[in-house]
């Protein structure tokens, strides 16, 4: 049953969660040359793969990405269920678990196109999560909607709709917590590699530890 949170707590967590996907986000495009959390120019990747350049292999891996991104989402939809908010603890378990499935993993078979699947599949079900922030639903894995969120509320603000101020600051901190962890990664990967993905899978469980510490306190203070 869903619990009335700290809206602190969980606007730290979404900014988390952002930065997790901005950090995985390069780490797969400095190891694979893949995007595994937006999928528009994959998508094209596909046309392109397999009709210009008649590259069939590549063309099936980036349609992979594509089904195990979906399959993450739709593995979030079973367990979560749409149109309850609030604290949820089986939000940090799934990330928890995720997290040292991953670490266990990146240990023995990163060079596998399993393993990228693998966190495909993480990002497919981070986005999938029906989190919300002041009535909103929140995405964390891609930036387009959030940049058209900031325009838009932008707009309105310069337009004397002082109401929309909040969305405007909140759209910011998501973008700011995507390029931020995106820095993060680009600097850990210099220094070291492939051992960068274990140290991504530690810290995607221990988000799944704040989720659970965090909101348990948050639900006993509210």
């Amino acid at each position: 049953m869903s619990r009335p949170a700290s809206s602190a707590w969980l606007l730290a967590w979404i900014v988390l969660l952002c930065l997790y996907s901005g950090a995985l986000n390069i780490f797969t495009l400095l190891r694979f040359a893949y995007s595994v959390s937006h999928f528009s120019g994959n998508l094209l990747d596909i046309a392109d793969d397999m009709l210009l350049r008649h590259t069939l292999e590549q063309g099936w891996r980036i349609l992979s990405l594509v089904g195990f991104f979906t399959l993450g989402a739709f593995a979030s939809g079973v367990l979560m269920r749409e149109g309850r908010a609030g604290y949820r603890p089986l939000y940090g378990y799934l990330m928890l678990a995720l997290g040292l499935l991953l670490w266990l993993w990146s240990r023995t078979g990163h060079e596998q196109a399993g393993f990228l699947y693998a966190l495909t599949f993480t990002m497919g079900c981070q986005n999938g999560l029906h989190i919300q922030y002041r009535s909103n639903v929140v995405r964390t894995t891609h930036m387009t909607g959030n940049l058209t969120d900031f325009g838009v509320n932008l707009g309105y603000l310069a337009a004397g709709q002082r109401e929309v101020g909040w969305k405007v600051w909140f759209s910011l901190l998501e973008i700011a917590g995507y390029v931020g962890g995106g820095a993060l990664a680009l600097l850990l990967y210099l220094r070291v590699g492939q051992a960068s993905f274990e140290w991504f899978a530690l810290a995607y469980a221990a988000g799944g530890l704040f989720y659970l510490a965090g909101g348990r306190r948050a639900v006993e203070v509210a």
